[in-house]
């Protein structure tokens, strides 16, 4: 959502997930006139819950400028271009034999590829180095796409993993 490290975002969907609750609180997540840190005090019945403490307030102001941005997009032609880029990126890995972790099935991931090697860190830093920033981590590489990349990253990913 082009935001900043700070801040999350989420859905509650109170019919599938009507239990949903903060594994830990703070301050401002217990209900109002709660006396308390012990393990009866009430949290809030919405979502400040979740809400352990003052706000990030830079962070919510970038996220506010970014879906300000992203509103003036259809969310619907990002999704199928953001789509064709990790299509386009699976179908390469796979022919090269790369063990990906993703599905092929647009519809059963996201906007990232991911896939195993024993030497992911070392991919990660050859990746960055060309220019392509990807995350390492349990052994896995991920490269995300969002609606900025086009094509030409994906060949620049390509590329960089095979030389």
């Amino acid at each position: 959502m082009l935001g900043i490290t700070g801040v999350a975002v989420a859905y509650w969907n109170r019919q599938r997930q009507p239990g949903w609750m903060p594994g830990s609180a703070g301050w401002n997540s217990f209900a109002p006139g709660a006396r308390g840190y012990d393990t009866t005090t009430p949290l809030r019945a919405d979502a400040m819950c979740f809400t352990r403490g003052n706000p990030a307030h830079c962070p919510i102001y970038v996220l506010n400028s970014a879906l300000s941005f992203l509103a003036s997009y259809e969310m619907t032609t990002v999704q199928t271009h953001v789509q064709t880029l990790t299509q386009a990126l699976h179908d390469a890995l796979s022919a090269r034999q790369y063990v990906l972790t993703t599905p092929r099935d647009p519809a059963r991931h996201g906007a990232s590829i991911c896939f195993t090697s024993l030497e992911a860190a070392s991919i990660v830093d050859r990746l960055i180095q060309r220019g392509v920033y990807a995350w390492n981590g349990h052994g896995r590489v991920r490269v995300s796409f969002h609606g900025y990349n086009t094509m030409d990253d994906v060949d620049r990913t390509v590329a960089a993993l095979s030389g």
